[in-house]
């Protein structure tokens, strides 16, 4: 159990450094809300949705998700998009810019806190580093 808890701790260390400051950092130039940044982050991960489908994702409330839809859209952070088969239906999906951002500057910016880390590392510590990281990460997905 005691190593269980010490991996813990490491992931959430990391993680604080390396994924939540970055995002933390662009929250804070970006003048984005906790749940719009939500609504994001759920489209770029989840894909197009329609409102219901949102809404229900977020366990937010329809009113709710489509005012916070509407201000990204306003925002040209997101856009609404008719389905050809069925004009009544909507998809929501988050527009180029924010996908290339989210896809390469974030990414960048992740990496770039990393690289001085693993530039510092021998080559053999590289390798224990990954091994141990894929590892985790390959039982993770068999529970």
């Amino acid at each position: 159990m005691r190593e269980t808890h010490q991996v813990a701790s490491y992931l959430r260390d990391l993680s604080r450094r390396y994924v939540e400051a970055p995002v933390e950092a662009d929250k804070q130039r970006s003048g984005l809300t906790v749940p719009q940044i939500s609504v994001i982050a759920m489209l770029f991960d989840s894909g197009p949705q329609s409102l219901r489908e949102l809404s229900g994702s977020l366990g937010l409330s329809h009113s709710t998700v489509s005012g916070i839809v509407d201000r990204l859209e306003r925002r040209g952070l997101v856009r609404r998009d008719t389905d050809e088969t069925d004009r009544r239906r909507t998809s929501i999906s988050v527009t180029a810019a924010v996908d290339r951002y989210a896809r390469e500057d974030l990414g960048r910016q992740q990496v770039g806190r990393l690289l001085p880390i693993m530039r510092s590392a021998t080559a053999a510590e590289r390798k224990v580093i990954a091994d141990g990281l894929r590892t985790l990460h390959d039982l993770a997905q068999r529970t």
